[in-house]
Formats: C-alpha cells, sequence, structure tokens
C-alpha cells in the first residue's frame, strides 16, 4: 500500500453524489492499472446523511425532508456529513489480507495531527469505529474494503454546527457524543487551513512509511 504515487487532491466543498461518482472513477481507475490511488480531502455541502451496512431501522430518528439521506457501501451505520466537517477518502488499493492494519494506516496521520498540532490524545476505538477524545467522538470511519481497492473513510468535525446529527443516533450512540475540533479547544478553528494540514500530514506520512 506505501506507494509514494498515490496522489491526495483537495475537492473542497462538493455534494456527496459527485464525491460518490469521483471515487467510483478513481476505483475503476485503479482496477484498470490507471493509477496508484488517491485521497480525496473534502467538505460535504448541502448537508448529508449517509446509512452504512450496518444500518439500523432506529439510527435515523427524526425526518427531515430538506436533508438528503443516502445508502453507502461502507461499514458502520449512520453519521452526517456538513459544511466545516472535514471528509477524507480513500481510494487505495489493498495489499494485506489485514484490514485492520489498512484502516490504521489511514487513520494514523490525522491522530498525529491532532496530537502534534492541537495537543490532543486521540483515541481509536475498532469496536465503536471513530476517534475520541475522552468520552466524545470527533471523527467517524468507515470503509468499504470490498474488491481490494477501499473506498470511503474518515469524517472529522472541525467547526460544523452538528446540527444535522440530531436526526440521527449516530453509529448507535446518542447526537450528544458527537463534538468538533473548535468546541474541544474553545476556539474557530478553520476547516479550510485544517484541510491543508491533512495534506501535510498524509504526505509526510506516505514518505516516511514507504
Amino acid at each position: 500500500m506505501n506507494n509514494p504515487n498515490i496522489k491526495i487532491k483537495q475537492l473542497g466543498q462538493i455534494d456527496y453524489n459527485t464525491a460518490e461518482q469521483v471515487q467510483y472513477e478513481e476505483k475503476e481507475n485503479v482496477k484498470q492499472g490507471h493509477s496508484a490511488g488517491t485521497i480525496y480531502i473534502l467538505e460535504h455541502n448541502p448537508a448529508v446523511i449517509t446509512i452504512g451496512r450496518h444500518f439500523g431501522k432506529d439510527d435515523v430518528i427524526l425526518d427531515n425532508h430538506n436533508i438528503e439521506i443516502k445508502k453507502t457501501s461502507r461499514g458502520g451505520s449512520a453519521t452526517a456529513h456538513e459544511s466545516g466537517q472535514i471528509v477524507i477518502y480513500f481510494v487505495l488499493p489493498i495489499k494485506s489480507k489485514n484490514t485492520a492494519e489498512f484502516v490504521n494506516f489511514c487513520i494514523q496521520p490525522l491522530i498525529l495531527l491532532l496530537n502534534e498540532r492541537y495537543s490532543l490524545f486521540v483515541e481509536y476505538n475498532p469496536q465503536k469505529p471513530g476517534l475520541w477524545v475522552k468520552d466524545k467522538k470527533i471523527a467517524s470511519i468507515g470503509f468499504d474494503l470490498t474488491g481490494g481497492i477501499s473506498m470511503h473513510g474518515i469524517a472529522i468535525n472541525i467547526s460544523n454546527n452538528l446540527n444535522t446529527f440530531k436526526y440521527i443516533n449516530p453509529c448507535g450512540f446518542e447526537s450528544s457524543v458527537m463534538t468538533t475540533l473548535s468546541k474541544i479547544l474553545n476556539k474557530q478553528i478553520d476547516p479550510e487551513f485544517f484541510s491543508k494540514e491533512c495534506e501535510t500530514y498524509y504526505l509526510k506520512y506516505f514518505t516516511e512509511n514507504t
């Protein structure tokens, strides 16, 4: 998986359907050998609720016809995407049969970034997938690892208002469990600046681990 030819692309604010199509097109490029894979960094706008393969009927608790609900191929249950949240999608070939190792590789640069730049001790718990700061969830994690090429990935709350989460039980938890980087630090963090930090950390991590 460690390949210096893997690209990192910033997509800015983009609607969910377009981002999903970008992933499928890149997955085909990787499958055909035309690409070593791409990491996409973006924000979803307009807001959207996505449901994964382990979705339960009680995970969407309020109906809001202004917010689209999309079924996805990722693992996990319901989560929300909204402006101010940074999403990192990984369309990469999976070389290892150890999927836990692959997921760990994808999340480590983000954990390092939060620790080194924001002095946060962040834990990844595979039993309740996400990144946690004590008892608060700052990031949701869900991958599609079928077919030897990954899709989907991580959504980290930076400065979003979390309003969309009130319509769901995010991955089986009450919406009050969700937090943002801005709330934890008690200061406004610019998501565009954070997305550029993500790019820097992923590039560094790939270089050092190739």
